[in-house]
């Protein structure tokens, strides 16, 4: 059996490798490197483009890092988590430190306790879909709650779609994040990769190419089209296949355009789900930055949307790496905006959220960005979402596929495996 890989990300290496075993693989990867949001932001793989840790819960990934023999190099660690907020930064870790959270009165701070918690232990969410985030976080967490905590997030997150976005993702986003505690009283708890994504990565791409796989990179996928009754793909100008099975890890709209000239309807179907770019400044610093991991910033002044520390989870090294994320809608000016000036504008608030931030301590600063970063979970995603098995012989995933998981590698395992699955059992 002929299988193509469309997208040579983390999801489409991992599918590949699970499918070498049973068919000749070939990988097609747009960019000069294997990875894409997973992908290192230096050569050698010092370190990630973007901010990736592991949830005590993520048992698919660990069991992937285990196989691949690198679950010795994470280990989890307890961190602290900040809310920066009227100026000031404040713990926000424990139970406790939402107690002391002053910007809330004392009421509110007791209803945001029982929420998180009721959060934490609820397991079905498929009710939540039909329910928009600001309605049930407001039942859940109170109004108050939500004015000062929630509403200031989901605008940094989500911008002018931050209305429609589905109470089933932030419930699941609560839940991950407050499982990762041993006790619900306690810190949570995350690991993360050393040095970087790129270990395992590299391992993948390895293991596919040891079992007959090709991966092709500098290959955009540009046309596919069904050719008696097996796959034809462009690439290059050059046609490749014939395929019997295609399977795609492209964003969705990216993929309708590929099958556009083919099945027009579908190509609409696929182009009409929506996400945010995203442009994120990565620091590496001389020393650590604050005493959180995480600093979510309430702040409509600020560009980005929180500061995470990523070194909290490594082993301590010769430098601190610090990420400044920004979700963007494609035509707002920051996703425009050239890299200096955008980097400037994210040094330029960090002396205010971060007591004593010396920009004389950075040894590099650095902007990356990508058009399809994160998905626009609206009310109803899950009733909307297209079967992975699209057309005989075309098979498809993407982040959206994790709802209403957030975009996490564990989870693109998991719908990778059903990817894998449903394509082997229809041949």
């Amino acid at each position: 059996m002929n299988v193509a890989v469309l997208g040579g990300g983390f999801s489409g290496l991992y599918a590949a490798h699970r499918l070498a075993g049973r068919a000749r693989v070939e990988v097609f990867e747009a960019s000069s490197a294997p990875g894409g949001l997973a992908g290192p932001g230096a050569d050698g793989g010092g370190f990630d483009r973007y901010y990736h840790f592991i949830c005590r819960t993520d048992g698919a990934y660990l069991a992937l890092l285990d196989e691949l023999g690198l679950k010795g190099r994470l280990a989890f660690r307890r961190v602290r988590t900040g809310q920066f907020c009227d100026d000031r930064l404040h713990p926000f870790s424990t139970p406790l430190d939402l107690l002391g959270f002053s910007p809330v009165r004392l009421p509110d701070r007791l209803r945001f306790v029982l929420g998180t918690f009721a959060a934490r232990n609820r397991k079905e969410w498929l009710d939540l879909d039909r329910v928009p985030a600001r309605r049930w976080l407001e039942q859940t967490f109170g109004r108050k709650g939500y004015d000062v905590i929630w509403a200031p997030l989901l605008r940094a997150k989500f911008g002018p779609e931050a209305e429609e976005v589905s109470a089933a993702w932030i419930w699941h986003r609560i839940h991950r994040v407050t499982r990762s505690r041993r006790v619900p009283w306690a810190r949570e708890s995350f690991a993360a990769l050393h040095p970087g994504t790129a270990v395992a990565l590299e391992a993948l791409a390895g293991r596919l190419e040891a079992r007959g796989g090709r991966l092709r990179l500098s290959a955009p996928v540009e046309r596919i089209a069904p050719v008696d009754g097996r796959w034809t793909l462009w690439s290059g100008g050059e046609a490749f296949g014939p395929y019997d099975a295609l399977l795609s890890t492209l964003p969705l709209p990216v993929l309708g355009q590929a099958v556009e000239a083919a099945e027009p309807a579908l190509a609409a179907r696929l182009g009409a789900f929506k996400y945010l770019a995203v442009r994120c400044a990565v620091l590496r610093l001389k020393r650590p930055a604050s005493p959180y991991f995480w600093i979510n910033v309430n702040d409509p002044r600020v560009p980005f949307a929180g500061v995470i520390e990523l070194s909290h989870l490594h082993p301590p090294g010769p430098f601190r790496l610090v990420y400044l994320p920004a979700y963007l809608a494609p035509d707002d000016p920051l996703a425009r905006m050239p890299q200096e000036e955008f980097l400037a504008r994210c040094l330029e608030p960090l002396p205010r959220i971060l007591d004593g931030f010396d920009p004389g301590g950075m040894i590099e600063a650095r902007v990356f960005g990508d058009r399809y970063a994160q998905p626009v979970c609206t009310v109803g995603t899950g009733a909307a979402l297209p079967p992975i098995a699209l057309l005989p012989g075309l098979f498809a995933f993407d982040s959206f596929h994790l709802y209403p998981e957030d975009r996490t590698l564990n989870g693109m395992i998991g719908v990778a495996d059903r990817a894998v699955a449903a394509l082997a059992g229809d041949q």
